[in-house]
């Protein structure tokens, strides 16, 4: 998956982390996600991403 910190927001991200657990628990694949201009992102929205985090492995 690939989003834009500059048009995506916490909601985005999200759903992408949501629809990756789903994926690999009912069809076993790995999501990626690419997330460009994360800079712009504030501390709390860089915060959002750290669940995905715990759910690698």
């Amino acid at each position: 998956m690939e989003l834009s910190a500059i048009r995506a927001g916490v909601k985005d991200v999200r759903q992408v982390m949501d629809q990756a657990l789903n994926d690999r628990d009912l069809n076993g694949v790995t999501t990626v996600l690419f997330l460009d201009e994360i800079h712009r992102f504030n501390k709390a929205q860089q915060d959002a991403l750290l669940p995905g985090w715990r759910t690698v492995g």
